[in-house]
């Protein structure tokens, strides 16, 4: 049976040059980077070389390029290495951040810290500029905001809401996590006047196991661990070579097909949400396609389970998502209640990427027509049973 992956927000497949890159590490290029000796310089430089390919296409220093385990670890560091964060200080963490970030409301309430969540407009998923605003106080110390949601694929502008925040609080730390954007929008640390920023590897066909978090030259962090001098002390520990070398080949594969692969998405996009809404009754977006990455589209199927759905269309050979896969559980995510709703909206996200074939949306079009009426009915009998 004909099978389509469209959850590709989630994870990706490697492409050769990646499979490659890393095979060539684990069969050959395998010395410790931290050895003096020729295999250890051999493993070095492929360590120098991903993090200057990074660092250039995020327009940075490779002195700014702290290599992880993937975007949660970086988002982590990023947080919870903030200096001076205790019971004088106040943060900002947007209704809509990944889970690796949203999570850290309960650590940083046990340091003391006075935490507030800015709400999302309802109908975009992105952050109302007054209402950020007016939280911010004198002691903000840290504002968490995601670039490219990874359940709406709602961008939020964080060139403008960092210039207004600084405005008001110029010391504040500024973490992005730009996971779901890097490699496809233009991602740059400088002129959003962030801190910290947070990429990851396996959603750009990378490995997974492997990230980095961009950080600002001259704004130190406490690291987490400790026992070794890699990472500028920041992510001690061997570093994961053939990890790094992967990502780097998938950074470059990017930088060559991701402009293409946006413009691409947003076409195949707009196309399939105009029949979906002339096919399927009680089908639409989710958010305002206006305000989303093309390549995320959630969907809203009301009178469906999301997960009921979900489950249907994988026995019809197409893969999506009920949300965000960080999340790992079945009820509502906290994203999905910032949007406003209580009980199962009938979400499912369908996302695209450059290995994503043309008619891969008219194929779950097609599935979703054979479906959904089944589910709905299977759906209201659980609801009422």
């Amino acid at each position: 049976m004909q099978q389509i992956y469209l959850d590709n927000a989630a994870t990706t497949g490697a492409v050769e040059p990646v499979a490659e890159a890393v095979r060539q590490v684990l069969c050959q290029t395998y010395g410790n980077p931290s050895s003096v000796h020729g295999p250890g310089a051999a493993a070095r430089s492929v360590v120098d070389e991903s993090r200057d390919t990074i660092a250039r296409i995020l327009g940075v220093d490779t002195t700014e390029i702290v290599f992880t385990s993937g975007g949660t670890e970086a988002n982590n560091i990023a947080i919870r290495g903030v200096p001076r964060l205790n019971a004088d200080s106040h943060a900002i963490l947007s209704a809509v951040e990944h889970p690796s970030v949203y999570s850290q409301v309960e650590w940083l309430q046990a340091q003391g810290v006075t935490v507030d969540i800015t709400p999302v407009n309802p109908k975009t998923g992105s952050v109302e500029l007054d209402v950020l605003l007016d939280q911010l106080k004198p002691n903000t110390r840290l504002i968490a905001l995601m670039a490219v949601n990874n359940e709406t694929g709602s961008v939020q502008p964080i060139a403008s809401l960092g210039k207004a925040v600084r405005a008001q609080v110029p010391d504040v730390h500024i973490h992005c996590d730009a996971v779901q954007a890097f490699g496809k929008h233009p991602v740059r640390p400088r002129e959003w006047d962030v801190n910290t920023l947070s990429i990851s590897a396996h959603k750009i066909h990378g490995p997974k196991g492997i990230g980095a978090l961009y950080l600002r030259r001259g704004k130190g962090l406490n690291p987490l661990a400790s026992g070794g001098s890699q990472e500028g002390r920041i992510r001690p520990g061997t570093e994961n070579v053939p990890g790094i070398a992967g990502f780097g080949a998938a950074a470059r594969h990017m930088q060559e097909v991701g402009r293409e692969f946006v413009n691409r998405s947003q076409v195949l996009r707009d196309s399939f949400l105009e029949k979906l809404e002339s096919t399927i009754d009680r089908a639409y977006p989710l958010v305002d396609p206006e305000h989303t990455a093309p390549y995320i589209i959630p969907l809203r199927i009301e009178g469906c389970s999301s997960e009921t759905l979900l489950h249907f269309l994988e026995r019809e050979g197409v893969i999506v998502s009920s949300g965000s896969a960080c999340h790992g559980k079945t009820e509502l995510t906290h994203v999905i209640k910032a949007l406003g709703y209580t009980s199962d909206p009938g979400v499912i996200r369908v996302s695209l990427s450059p290995q994503t074939p043309e008619d891969a949306l008219d194929f779950l079009l097609a599935k979703l027509q054979a479906v959904v009426g089944t589910v709905r009915q299977i759906s209201k009998t659980t609801s009422t049973g």
